[in-house]
């Protein structure tokens, strides 16, 4: 039996990954806040600013793995997080498993141009400072789910990658749209991250996960059948992905009433670039799908074919 705590596990991908965890009978899973009633799931309800009590959560309740979701990515929530890692090194916990899925956030700057990357990159340092703690970043590429929405349930903020399939409109990263690039459905990273818990194996410090990987000009004429109709496509060069200069796409717009429009500029330039550069084009050989192959992924054809075809 493996005892996990899951930090953020009430909403968003937390959510998921929870429910995938807690249907396997070996593991008992703590999830730091109210959100389902399973057999083997217990609640806690805990300040991450506290270190000490999350110390005493995790001694009493005997934690081996510590899996975060936290989120947004804001400075005070990156501090929590480093609270966590902390906490979890006091209390004997042996393995770690940041809130860094999609990409690699210690790329530099000519790949990465985030600001708040550096975030990410503080809890990646604070890792290091804890040699006993066992640790690792599960890099999946973007998530395919926000492609399903509405149809399906993703727990999260429908911040649709480059292709708005509904509204017929993409904002491609690069001149062309010939780079690979990793999606991949939140619960098949849960069915991974689920596999990687229960394996003794030492984790890397680095798990890549690939649901599906297809150029963005596959994906376009993928969504142009399924929809039956031709999209307006706008490639967006790599010199204003880099000063944060993209395309929005209606979905974006949106949301701009909720979330400020530099805040999708600065991510989907940046993860754009990141993309073009074949930072996402993840290696299958060195991939957990080697190494678990009996995971059968979502394929991002079928996806659009079964929640995005014209009704």
């Amino acid at each position: 039996m493996v005892k996990l705590a899951v930090a953020g596990g009430t909403g968003g991908f937390g959510r998921t990954l929870v429910g995938e965890l807690a249907s396997v009978k070996e593991n008992d899973v703590l999830p730091t806040a109210l959100f389902m009633h399973l057999t083997n799931v217990e609640i806690a309800v805990t300040d991450y600013k506290d270190e000490e009590t999350l110390t005493e959560i995790m001694l009493s309740h005997k934690i081996e793995t510590v899996v975060s979701s936290l989120n947004p990515p804001l400075p005070e929530v990156f501090d929590r997080e480093c609270t966590l890692v902390k906490a979890a090194s006091k209390a004997s916990v042996k393995r770690f498993a940041p809130s860094q899925f999609a990409i690699d956030y210690e790329k530099d700057d000519d790949h990465l141009p985030l600001s708040w990357k550096s975030g990410k990159q503080q809890v990646i340092n604070e890792l290091r400072k804890h040699p006993n703690l066992e640790w690792t970043l599960f890099l999946n590429g973007y998530f395919m789910d926000y492609w399903a929405q509405p149809h399906l349930s993703a727990h999260m903020v429908p911040e649709t990658p480059f292709i708005d399939i509904a509204a017929g409109e993409a904002s491609i990263p690069g001149a062309k749209g010939n780079v690979k690039v990793a999606f991949t459905m939140t619960r098949d990273v849960a069915k991974f991250i689920t596999k990687a818990v229960m394996c003794n194996d030492k984790w890397p410090e680095k798990s890549y996960i690939i649901g599906d990987k297809m150029t963005f000009d596959e994906i376009v004429a993928a969504a142009e059948k399924a929809r039956d109709m031709k999209f307006k496509v706008t490639y967006n060069k790599e010199e204003d992905l880099r000063v944060g200069k993209i395309e929005p796409i209606p979905t974006w717009i949106a949301l701009w009433d909720r979330y400020p429009r530099a805040i999708f500029d600065e991510m989907f330039s940046a993860f754009g670039l990141s993309m073009v550069l074949g930072d996402t084009d993840f290696d299958y050989d060195t991939s957990l799908n080697a190494k678990f192959r009996e995971i059968e992924t979502t394929k991002i054809t079928a996806l659009i074919q079964k929640y995005c075809s014209k009704r």
